[in-house]
């Protein structure tokens, strides 16, 4: 803690006596005398940590060398424990946390790093992934080649104009642009359909992963 032998942080573990006596070896973990592992939700302090090395063995882990758990403020301030100091090879570890249900697992840091910058992302595309790019691309293409065509009239302003089927054909002149309404053709539905699908695209996206989530709590 803090990087010297002098700053300590309290750590337990549950140890076991055998039958005869003896005590075997009582495991470190993260979640000392809980019980069981931790719940896997909610926000965890990095001092938790169970494990904290890097690639360089050492007897000894003052100074800069090495990760260390340290806080802001002094001793008896109210202040969250971190770990600083992590660098090329720095690993901490954490165990055990009850991860079912978990979908996704974020972390806070803060550094000042000099030189090159580095990022980290498990995220990997999907098929699922590819075939809403495909999608997408499909539904822009269909809605161009319909505008191409004359097929289909798009309009930021506010122009509201409702006629009867008798006037399909007849061209209205609205502040200079030639407005011609057209009986929809297979063409036009289809960009329409197409227009509104990719429009409410990010909506089904996100009703999907709400109902993978909420089945995915159910097995629980």
């Amino acid at each position: 803690t803090n990087g010297t032998w002098y700053s300590r942080q309290g750590c337990a573990e549950e140890i076991r006596v055998l039958s005869d006596g003896t005590i075997p070896q009582a495991e470190l973990t993260s979640c000392g005398l809980n019980g069981g592992p931790l719940e896997g939700k909610g926000e965890y302090p990095a001092y938790l940590a169970c494990n904290l090395f890097t690639d360089t063995p050492s007897m000894y882990i003052g100074g800069d060398r090495f990760p260390k758990v340290m806080q802001d403020g002094r001793d008896g301030d109210e202040e969250t424990g971190y770990i600083g100091n992590l660098m090329k090879s720095s690993t901490a570890g954490f165990k055990y946390f009850d991860c079912k249900g978990v979908t996704k697992i974020s972390i806070t840091a803060r550094g000042y790093g000099s030189g090159k910058r580095t990022s980290y992302s498990r995220f990997r595309m999907t098929p699922t992934d590819y075939a809403g790019i495909a999608a997408m691309i499909l539904f822009d293409a269909i809605i161009i080649i319909a505008k191409i065509k004359g097929e289909l009239y798009a309009s930021y302003n506010p122009y509201i104009i409702i006629n009867p089927a008798a006037d399909f054909g007849t061209t209205y002149l609205i502040k200079n642009i030639n407005l011609v309404l057209n009986p929809f053709s297979p063409l036009c539905i289809l960009a329409l359909a197409a227009y509104a699908l990719l429009c409410f695209m990010p909506f089904i996206i996100d009703v999907k992963e709400d109902m993978q989530w909420k089945k995915s709590i159910s097995k629980i």
